[in-house]
């Protein structure tokens, strides 16, 4: 979490366990100054998928233009660009272990993820929208939903 001139800002993270393979994070950070504060809140999980991370087998699929758009994984190091999402989630499948992973989120809350790669690991960097500005007393609320299955 960043904030410009850092001021009072209260951050709460609730972490939930819903059952049926699903996991909810929410977050509201809460300016509790007398002016305004630009801020920003961003995570950088890693994901492997099954346990391994298998270029020639893993999958990740992106909503573009919406079509659900299959790519390897990759396992070099660095930023991997993608088009504009044209929906809130992702997928990331392991084909050999029969796993998939969904992330959903809100477009209208959190920038278009960025992709990254560390060497038997992924990243979807999620962070909430851009210039984002909370007059006094107001609060952002973002959501991110897990759901961890097999596949048949």
């Amino acid at each position: 979490m960043t904030a410009a001139n850092p001021g009072k800002i209260s951050v709460v993270k609730t972490l939930t366990l819903a059952g049926k393979g699903v996991m909810t994070l929410n977050v509201r950070m809460t300016n509790q100054s007398d002016r305004e504060l630009a801020c920003s809140w961003y995570m950088h999980p890693e994901y492997t998928v099954g346990g391994e991370a298998v270029s020639h087998s893993d999958l990740l699929t992106l909503p573009i233009d919406g079509k659900e758009i299959d790519i390897p994984y990759w396992t070099g190091l660095g930023d991997r660009a993608t088009p504009e999402f044209s929906a809130g989630y992702w997928l990331l499948t392991s084909p050999s272990k029969r796993y998939r992973i969904r992330q959903d989120f809100s477009p209208e809350k959190f920038r278009k993820p960025r992709l990254w790669f560390g060497i038997g690991c992924c990243n979807f960097e999620m962070e909430s929208g851009k210039d984002l500005k909370l007059q006094p007393g107001q609060s952002w609320d973002g959501e991110l939903k897990w759901t961890f299955s097999p596949i048949q």
